[in-house]
């Protein structure tokens, strides 16, 4: 760590890894989680920075072609102007910040301005990419050197002949928007022909990497009309060929959708986790948290021994009542005459922790699903119905209009996530799924979905009627989530 001046507010330089955020380290992620201000990159995952603290100030500074965001000068402003308010600021770059990633240059500027900092390598895509497409850099019989080189210069223009370096492989990066002219270059090489292998990797170590194997007399034949998008890289030489015995991936899915879960935060991310498994770029993206009330009890103690029924409608309404009666010196032997109803599968694992086995659970797990349970003439009922304090209260609505006593318990009250909301925004043929209809509604009213062609999967009606006159949206419903119907509606 650099300590020039240790009073001074730390800065984190951090590589994010190659695209895949399944390789972020370790350390990159306990930076993350307690960084102040995170000014990122582009190329940057969405998953690395949706693990930030809830309260932290996100920047995009980075650049992709066509589309600069911040110049130097003004990334550097913004260090010095965080640094200067106290702010753990975190300058979160793709792949290995050392490699090509201008962190020399921002060394040397928080030097120069008396700004302590550390260095976090990521993993570097000029390494990953290839061997994710089977493409060792270095191998004992074809290729005993490798050098990295980019493929674009500082005043925009391509490598020489006399820039590229003597070495059995060599990786471009940035390198296919100068392809003609690297691939003249790299032929006047004594090491290269015109049959030398070159293989192009696009979106590496990511569901959609691709991988085109060329030679270099063919490659700029070969690769109009393939599916080659920025971010990409070249690799040069014999160890290529390699690449049609050792290509390792098996469960790329290039041509699949893109799947954002706007969900709660403690929401079950069993299905989103097996999609992941199965190579699917799935993103969780929490869209509330919650925090603990502590409420009046004294209706509920009271009326302890009447109770007929009590109703969960999530897991943490399981958690959170049971804290608020341990807080008291209380459980849920207080409920010892009501039948315990649950809204759903999640929520009848976490009664099981409790020793709890629910009486009833819906067909459909959402509130239509219970106000079906609870129909006809429930005059003879006393429903205690824990939940949050911002709730619709569809069902204790329902209830009520039956005949029913109810009684509402606010446990908790939710925290939305705003800057999570708008940090991961729907692209086109992306599947969006949205658990709630408040997250579909928070959706709607950030306006991040607009002209894009999308399907939006929705747990219940509700959900999917906030987008039901949204002209570019094809909406599924779903009563329950599980891989197989999600795998489905993807295409698998």
């Amino acid at each position: 760590m650099h300590m020039r001046n240790p009073t001074m507010p730390q800065v984190s330089f951090v590589g994010a890894g190659p695209g895949d955020p399944s390789l972020l380290t370790v350390k990159a992620k306990q930076v993350i989680e307690t960084a102040d201000v995170i000014l990122y990159d582009y190329l940057v995952h969405p998953s690395c920075l949706l693990i930030a603290k809830n309260d932290v100030i996100f920047d995009c500074v980075g650049k992709k072609k066509g589309a600069h965001s911040k110049t130097q000068d003004a990334i550097n402003a913004l260090i010095l102007s965080y640094t200067q308010k106290g702010h753990r600021v975190l300058r979160l770059k793709g792949g290995d910040p050392s490699v090509f990633g201008r962190l020399g240059e921002e060394m040397r500027w928080c030097n120069d301005h008396d700004i302590s900092y550390q260095v976090i390598p990521g993993v570097s895509s000029a390494t990953a990419a290839p061997i994710y497409a089977g493409i060792p850099v270095t191998h004992r019989d074809s290729s005993r050197s490798v050098a990295f080189l980019t493929g674009t210069l500082k005043t925009g223009g391509s490598a020489s002949k006399e820039q590229i370096p003597d070495a059995d492989t060599i990786v471009i990066l940035m390198g296919v928007s100068h392809l003609k002219t690297l691939v003249d270059e790299l032929k006047k090489r004594p090491r290269f022909t015109g049959a030398t292998p070159i293989a192009i990797i696009s979106h590496g170590t990511m569901p959609k990497q691709r991988t085109l194997v060329s030679t270099l007399d063919k490659v700029l034949d070969d690769i109009q009309g393939a599916k080659i998008e920025s971010p990409s890289l070249c690799v040069v030489g014999e160890v290529v060929t390699c690449q049609k015995t050792l290509d390792w991936q098996q469960n790329r899915r290039p041509d699949a959708p893109r799947i954002l879960w706007y969900r709660t935060k403690d929401s079950d991310p069993s299905v989103h986790n097996a999609l992941l498994a199965l190579g699917y770029d799935s993103i969780w993206v929490p869209s509330c948290d919650f925090n603990a009330l502590t409420p009046d009890l004294t209706e509920m103690k009271a009326s302890a021994d009447q109770i007929t029924d009590i109703v969960f409608t999530s897991p943490r309404t399981v958690s959170y009542l049971a804290a608020v009666l341990l807080k008291q010196n209380l459980d849920f032997r207080l409920f010892k005459n009501a039948k315990i109803t649950s809204i759903g599968s999640s929520t009848t694992s976490r009664l099981a922790d409790y020793g709890l086995k629910p009486d009833q659970e819906p067909l459909a797990h959402n509130s239509k699903g219970i106000c079906d349970l609870f129909n006809g003439n429930l005059e003879d009922k006393l429903i205690c119905l824990p939940g949050a304090k911002e709730a619709a209260r569809a069902i204790d609505a329902h209830c009520k209009k039956q005949g029913a006593t109810v009684i509402a318990v606010d446990v908790y009250e939710k925290k939305w996530l705003e800057h999570h909301l708008t940090l991961v925004r729907p692209q086109d043929q992306d599947v969006v799924i949205v658990g709630s209809t408040q997250i579909a509604q928070k959706i709607k009213d950030a306006n991040l979905i607009q002209e894009q062609d999308l399907r939006v999967v929705s747990l219940g009606n509700e959900a999917a009627a906030v987008f039901q006159n949204h002209p570019t949206i094809n909406t599924v419903v779903l009563n329950t989530l599980n891989v197989a119907e999600v795998a489905m509606l993807l295409g698998a």
